[in-house]
């Protein structure tokens, strides 16, 4: 009986340590599984966010790309701006040069008006005369 009692001791013991074992071996399986299902959660995560980032670099390409367009604008706007500019400075150079003949005109008129004056008053001065030899 003293061996039966021995193998009893001995298989009570080696089935603690196989519960031991097992209960071992399903923390670390629950472990594991939650080590698991907390990476795919990360890994959804960092989708997301590169999914994300992936869309604001296209946003921010096409921002770029709108802003050379604009900025290609701007710079035939400038050619245009610099085209005008060398206009009204030509423009501004003819009007000078029409203001010079308009004074010269405006004194050849003065002067012809004068002449015209000098000679309507010769004018009246003769006709008085040619009406005192017509009385004649």
């Amino acid at each position: 009986m003293n061996e039966i009692a021995i193998y009893a001791v001995e298989t009570k013991a080696i089935i603690q340590i196989l519960w031991g074992l097992l209960l071992i071996m399903a923390i670390t399986l629950v472990s594991i599984s939650i080590m698991y299902v907390l990476l795919r959660l990360k890994v959804r995560s960092y989708k997301r966010r590169e999914a994300q980032l992936a869309r604001h670099v296209a946003t921010k390409s096409d921002e770029i790309a709108r802003l050379e367009e604009k900025l290609s604008q701007y710079a035939e706007i400038e050619d245009g701006v610099d085209e005008l500019k060398a206009e009204v400075r030509r423009a501004d150079a003819i009007r000078g040069k029409t203001e010079d003949r308009l004074v010269a005109q405006n004194a050849e008129l003065e002067k012809a008006q004068a002449e015209l004056a000098e000679q309507a008053a010769e004018l009246g001065r003769l006709r008085k005369l040619v009406e005192h030899i017509d009385d004649f």
